[in-house]
This record gives C-alpha cells, structure tokens and sequence, in this order.
C-alpha cells in the first residue's frame, strides 16, 4: 500500500464533497493528512487508513474520520489523533480534526456521534511499537522512536542509528533523567545542542513558557536541530545559534568568536542573553580545556545555576579531545560546585549533574 495517488475519480455524494471544500478553503496540506483511501484521487498523496499504524501521529496536520470506516484504524493509534488534533468540522458521515479550528462548527451533534462510535481505549488490544521507519537522503536520516516521535539524526552517526533502530526512547531516557533538574525551568543555555535531545526533553518536564538556547556549530548537526524543534513543535521555545557567541568568553574551539548568529524555525521572541538561566548544559565534546575558564565566570555571573555535563550524547565521540569532566568539576568547586555530583547513564552518553552550594545559587 502506498500514500494515495491521483486517478479516476469515483462520484462522490456531499458530504465527501464538503470535506474536500473544507480541506482546500483552508489549504490543509494532503500531504499531512490522514484520510480514507476512497479520497485518494482528491487528495493526492494524503495518507490512507492502511498506513495508520506506520503512521507519525505529530506529523498529521489533519485526520478526516468516516463514522462507518472506524474498523479500519487501530484504537490506540485513533486516541492518539483525538489528543493531538481538534474538531474542526463535521458532517452526517464525517468529522475532521486539525491542529486548528478554522471556523465555527455549525453543529456540535455530529462530534457527539462521532465519538459514541469511538472504541473504549482501555479495551484496545495491546500492541508493540510499530516497525521502525529509517529513510536517508541529505546527511540525515528520518527515524521514528517507540513513541511515534519523528528524530532527525545525521547518516555519519551510526550509534544514535543503531540505538534508535533498536527500540532505544532517547528522548524518554533523557527526561526521565534530567527530571529534578529541568522541572520549572525557565530559561536553559544548550551548549553544544546536537540534535536537539535536551529541548525534546525540556519540552515535556520545563515549565511551559522555558526558552531554550541552542548553540550548535556542525552544519549537518543544526539541519537536524532546527528539523527535530519544527517537528516537535518547539519553534517558540528553541533559539538556534549557529556560532558560540562572545558571552560565553572563550568557551569552546574558538575562542573569541564573534556574537552568534541566531536562527529561528519561525518568528518568535528572542533568548535575552543578559538574563540569568536556570540551566546550564554543557557537551564535553563539544567545548574544549581552554574554555573552562568563561564556562566558570559565565556560571558566576549567573547566580550557579544547576549544570549538566554530558559526553557523548550527540554522538561526537572520535572527534577530537574535548574538556576533560574532572578539570572541569575541579574548576568549579570554587563556585561550590561537586556537593551533588550523580553519573547518570542516558541514551548513548554519560549525564553529570552539578549543584553549587554557594549563597547566590539560583536553584
């Protein structure tokens, strides 16, 4: 079975017909659309129901439902596009859910219908994750993860590959781990950002408003970045810097490099460098031993917030030498750093949380 494609197209009644009206009055892409496979010819290239369970939920912008066609959709599959999606026009026969309700629904009875058809989830039969999907093309490589989330990876990185292809929850792993740290944050400075894992994280665990600094200099590495936080919806929360900017001093390979260059997914507010975060994470492969010193003098300036040290979790290992974990704690202890210091195994990499006992710490 493949994604619809255009052809004969069989006559349709009118209530087939008013959701192609609705769907094009509000260019609703078919290509993001979930839809039965008798739209095909309308909708070319939109998803049919045999393709559900090979389905990215978070991908959908649309799911048309057929009242009489419910059989054909796995019940937990259809509960996830009912949390995801809203109700944004309905029929005798039909009831669409998109990301946003266009316009006014004219009668909320056929909704009412709709979802007394709707199987019980709790007597959905379990079921396992669904086969992993890996595409390549462009130095990336599209995985799916147990929970139908949709990760960008870079080809060259066969460990993240082969721990996604393998049923690992880097993203859960991760959030399960960092948890106590992330709770409540606010603002968190992402030194040596990656793919984006610790914004996938923060997204589930921060507080709803956090905005997160994304420094990352790989050109293949931000590509991914900046797809994983449109994906995931993040484009108002995640700032990406593509250069490691003057306010961190001399952290990193280059030292003294000139302010960063912000990109955004979309519009959304700037990351105000001039106000202390409640999170510092910091990839050791990614900064270097002349950098310790403005990671020092940043965090002093900050009020020590609580720092994470990570190694590997990008998958940048045999790169080159990077900061080397216990100089770095060592230069901290001044600050009061090393009271709580947990090794933490998560996804690929090694996770070391920093608190400072200093009187001036934030957290």
């Amino acid at each position: 079975m493949s994604r619809h494609e255009g052809g004969d197209a069989p006559a349709l009644d009118a209530y087939w017909l008013g959701v192609i009206e609705f769907l094009a009055r509000h260019s609703v892409a078919p290509s993001r659309t979930l839809a039965p496979r008798e739209f095909g010819p309308y909708l070319e290239h939109s998803i049919p129901y045999e393709l559900a369970a090979d389905t990215d939920v978070s991908g959908l912008d649309c799911a048309v439902f057929h009242k009489g066609m419910l059989a054909r959709l796995p019940a937990r599959f259809l509960w996830s596009v009912l949390r995801r999606l809203l109700p944004s026009y309905a029929n005798a026969v039909f009831v669409v859910y998109c990301r946003e309700i266009f316009e006014p629904l004219v009668s909320a009875e056929h909704i009412k219908a709709f979802l007394a058809k709707v199987p019980d989830e709790a007597e959905a039969p379990p079921s396992s994750p669904p086969p992993l999907a890996v595409y390549a093309g462009q130095d990336r490589i599209i995985c799916r993860d147990p929970d139908f989330r949709k990760i960008i990876i870079p080809s060259r990185e066969r460990a993240l590959l082969g721990a996604l292809t393998g049923g690992r929850n880097l993203v859960a792993e991760l959030t399960e781990r960092l948890a106590p740290v992330l709770a409540g944050a606010r603002r968190i400075v992402d030194y040596g950002a990656g793919i984006g894992l610790l914004a996938l994280a923060a997204k589930e665990k921060a507080a709803h408003d956090c905005m997160v600094a994304a420094i990352e200099d790989d050109a293949v590495r931000i590509r991914c970045l900046n797809a994983n936080i449109d994906l995931a919806g993040l484009y108002w929360r995640v700032e990406v810097m593509t250069e490691r900017p003057q306010w961190l001093g001399d952290i990193g390979r280059d030292a003294g490099a000139s302010a960063g260059t912000v990109w955004l997914a979309q519009n959304g507010p700037s990351f105000d460098l001039a106000v202390p975060c409640d999170v510092l994470h910091v990839d050791l492969d990614f900064a270097r031993e002349d950098g310790i010193v403005g990671i020092a003098a940043f965090l002093d300036e900050n009020g020590c917030p609580p720092v994470v040290l990570s190694r590997s979790l990008a998958g940048r290992a045999g790169e080159g030498p990077g900061a080397d974990e216990a100089t770095v704690v060592t230069s901290f202890q001044s600050l009061g750093y090393g009271a709580e210091v947990h090794d933490i195994r998560a996804g690929l990499g090694t996770l070391t949380v920093l608190r400072s006992t200093c009187r001036n710490a934030s957290i």
